[in-house]
This record gives structure tokens, sequence and C-alpha cells, in this order.
């Protein structure tokens, strides 16, 4: 039997859908929940749950959680059971609140803590486990430049499953790290190591760390963005992603640009910068319109890694027409064949893509890609 010990932190990712770039902090979760953001963490834990569910008369698990909404409360929605640890979590649910459950998952002995969240989480549960533990992230939160996390959701259950049928379960060490919530807001990615935690070897449902975008060939970005502005159209919308690869559009048009944000050009001029989810939702009902990203250098994410604005609303209103993903070469090889990812709580925007999406990969350059 394999114990695993369930931690989830109920606000990772709360900031990412209303352009707050994180969500660490009491007064930034405030923020986020005036300016309407809603929880989607213990959504996110559900995909991983639910996958887990159907494969549960093979898999020999005993959960071991606390309660409410930092564990009990998805559980409670599967037919998995659980046991209780003793601790009466706060409304909050603190950074404080993940390292005693830790703490008392680990006093349990179980085998592997199976945690939702994003770096901060990954700090949190660093500093109490140490690597005395394996342990395996659910990816939820806004800023998720640890290796400690899996692909998506599902690919945490796969993981947890491949552990379940396999006598012999391969361990690494992967690096545990985070940004300065502040300097991101400002555009500077700040990425500081903190430690290793041991995570399940298994390259095919864990992400890299995340590879920072100084490393992109400056004159390919000039490509991308003189064969992009060619053919705008006007009285058309574009959305334009996070990520140094379209900043260089902005630049060429003469536009401030938020680098780890949304912003929306009409006819050339730019009309909204760091847009949330709902301010995208109502732009997109005013005019014909695209979505411009980039893909995320050793991961392969072009949804759901920093660019939570396009959530499960905006996906849905999406056709394969209106996505234009723009990624050099190099970014397509370094992932060795593995598919770009959708990580969303909506899952049939890979369907209409037919598990295939169109890149630009220089000027008039295309290659089609799997996605899922």
């Amino acid at each position: 039997m394999l114990k695993v010990g369930l931690i989830i932190n109920p606000w990772a990712g709360i900031g990412g859908q209303v352009a707050l770039k994180g969500s660490d902090g009491e007064n930034i979760v405030k923020a986020a929940l005036l300016l309407g953001a809603e929880q989607t963490a213990d959504k996110k834990t559900l995909q991983c749950l639910s996958y887990l569910e159907t494969q549960s008369e093979t898999l020999d698990i005993e959960w071991i959680c606390a309660k409410g909404d930092m564990g009990s409360h998805c559980l409670d929605q599967t037919n998995m059971p659980y046991t209780l640890v003793n601790h009466p979590t706060s409304a909050k649910s603190s950074a404080k609140d993940t390292q005693i459950i830790a703490q008392l998952l680990l006093d349990k002995n179980v085998d592997l803590i199976l945690f939702a969240g994003g770096d901060g989480t990954a700090r949190d549960l660093f500093c109490v486990i140490g690597q005395s533990i394996p342990v395996l992230g659910i990816p939820a939160g806004v800023k998720i430049h640890s290796g400690v996390y899996a692909l998506t959701p599902q690919d945490a259950a796969r993981c947890l499953i491949s552990i379940c049928h396999n006598p012999i379960i391969e361990i690494s060490q992967q690096e545990v790290r985070d940004i300065n919530e502040d300097a991101f807001r400002q555009g500077q990615v700040q990425s500081k190591f903190f430690g290793e935690m041991i995570t399940p070897s298994a390259p095919e449902f864990i992400q890299a760390v995340k590879m920072g975008g100084v490393e992109i060939d400056v004159l390919l970005n000039e490509e991308f963005a003189d064969y992009l502005i060619e053919g705008f159209e006007y009285y058309h919308l574009y959305f334009i992603g996070s990520g140094k690869t379209l900043d260089c559009l902005m630049g060429k048009l003469n536009l401030e640009n938020t680098l780890l944000g949304v912003d929306c050009i009409f006819n050339k001029q730019l009309i909204k910068q760091d847009l949330t989810a709902s301010e995208i939702l109502d732009l997109m009902q005013t005019h014909p319109f695209s979505i411009l990203i980039s893909v995320i250098g050793g991961q392969g994410h072009i949804f759901g890694r920093g660019n939570h604005q396009f959530n499960q609303q905006v996906l849905q209103q999406l056709q394969p027409e209106q996505i234009v993903v723009v990624a050099n070469k190099r970014k397509l090889i370094e992932l060795n064949n593995k598919p770009l990812i959708i990580d969303s709580l909506d899952n049939t925007l890979t369907s209409r893509l037919n598990n295939r999406i169109k890149i630009l990969t220089g000027y008039d350059q295309w290659v089609m890609y799997h996605v899922r």
C-alpha cells in the first residue's frame, strides 16, 4: 500500500486570472477576491483525483489529509476513503498551515506528499520536508518554475498510477525555485534557488525547471515581429501574451508592453494593458480577435503557465484559427518530442485543435506540432 499525504493550497493561482502575477500574501489574496477572482486550486486537484478514481480498483492508496479546503473537501467529492490528521486548519489557510500539516503527515510516515500549489507552496513544504520523502506537485499556482511539479493535474495522477503499478520507483532531486513577486509585477523575473526536494523520476510526467527567455535569439524575435505586424488587420483585436518573444513585437510598434501580462492592440494601437480574464472576455465580444502566445522553454506550456488570464471561460471561446503560437525551432527541439501543454480546467480546446497546433517558427515559416 502507498500512503499518500494530500495538501492543497486553496489560494494558489488566485492572482493570475486578475493580472496580479501571483498569490503570495494575505493582501494579494484580498485584492484578488475584490477583483472577482475565483479559487481554482480545488478544481485542479479534482482533475487529478478524478483521474485516479477511474483507476481506483487497481490502486492500493491510503490517503491522509487535513480537514477542509486543504485536503478532505476534494476527497469528499470522490469515493476514495481517507484518514484525517488532527489540525484545525484556519479559515485563511496560511503558509504556516501548510507547514504544520506537512509535519503531521511526516509523523504519519506517509510515503509521498501530493500537493497542489505554486512555487510559494513548494518553498513552504521544502522548509519542513527537505529531502526526507518524495513529493509530487499538482500545478495550481501562477508561478511554477520549480521542477517538483507534474506537467498537468492529470499527469500527476498518471505518475501516481505508475508508482502504484511498479515495484521499483526511481527518484531524483529537483530544484525548488521561487521569484520575487514585487519585481515580477514590474516585469522583472528574479528566480532564486532555495534547495532541492525528491520527486519520482518520470520525465514524461514531471516538468523541467523553466528556462529563461534570455536564451532566445533576438534576431529571430525581430523576424516574428515583422511578419506578424505586416499581417495585422484593421478592426481586429490582438491579445498579446506574456514573455520576451512577443515583447519585441510591441517594441516595433512603439507600444508599452506588460512583459508578464496580457495587452490588447486594435488598429496597431494599444487600447488596454495588463488585462484580467473578465476584461478579455468583454473585449472578445466587440470585434474579431486573435490571441498571440509563446511557448515556455523547457516546459512546453502554451496555456496555464504565466497567462492565467486566458482562463477556462476565455479558452472556451477560442477556435484554432484564432490562436497564433510563436516559438523558435530550438525551443521545440529541446522538448525532445514532448507535446505542448494546455493546462486548463477546459478539456475541450485540445480536441478542437485535433491534437495539433500551427506554430510560427520564423518569417512566414510554420510547423505543425502535437499538443495535449
